[in-house]
């Protein structure tokens, strides 16, 4: 069930990335593409260490839909930016949310299936997350050809608030 949401999740980060490098290249900034990637990084980065040392009292199913929303929301914050300098913050602020959802879906599967069980639902997430990572940026790069970065990136927001309210519907903890 976790796949329900780990592979649009994935879907819309690898499409991300790519309409990321795209959107460089419209602003005749293609070598900023690291720039912005580095940027998504660390805001995912400060997400996570944010979030993890925050107590939260809602469930971990309301958390991780909460998370995704705010990713979308993050994605379609990236649209935005008319002009290079101002889409490296946004890329921050679109990064916040990303490593933290990560967790709670993580956490979300291992405790939704008995001990004995967890490495093959690890296995099968693992897997979920490289097709819509590569899915994503198949996608992503088609899309862009034949449209531009703002729709890719638009897609990924619509992706990641799709997913959110899925999460609500994961199954609860074990233990």
């Amino acid at each position: 069930m976790i796949s329900a949401t780990a592979l649009p999740q994935m879907l819309a980060i690898g499409m991300v990335e790519v309409g990321a490098a795209a959107r460089a290249v419209e602003l005749d900034s293609p070598a900023g593409t690291g720039v912005l990637l580095t940027a998504w990084a660390l805001g995912s980065v400060v997400g996570d260490l944010g979030y993890g040392a925050a107590s939260w009292s809602w469930s971990l199913r309301t958390q991780y839909g909460l998370l995704m929303a705010l990713g979308g929301i993050g994605f379609a914050g990236v649209s935005l930016a008319s002009g290079f300098a101002g889409l490296v913050p946004l890329m921050f602020v679109a990064g916040l949310a990303i490593a933290p959802a990560a967790t709670m879906g993580a956490t979300i599967l291992g405790g939704s299936v008995p001990a004995g069980g967890r490495t093959e639902a690890f296995t099968w997430m693992a897997s979920a997350n490289a097709l819509g990572d590569a899915a994503g940026y198949l996608l992503a790069g088609s899309l862009a050809e034949v449209l531009a970065a703002r729709p890719v990136i638009l897609t990924a927001a619509a992706l990641l608030l799709a997913a959110a309210p899925v999460a609500f519907l994961l199954p609860r903890r074990t233990d």
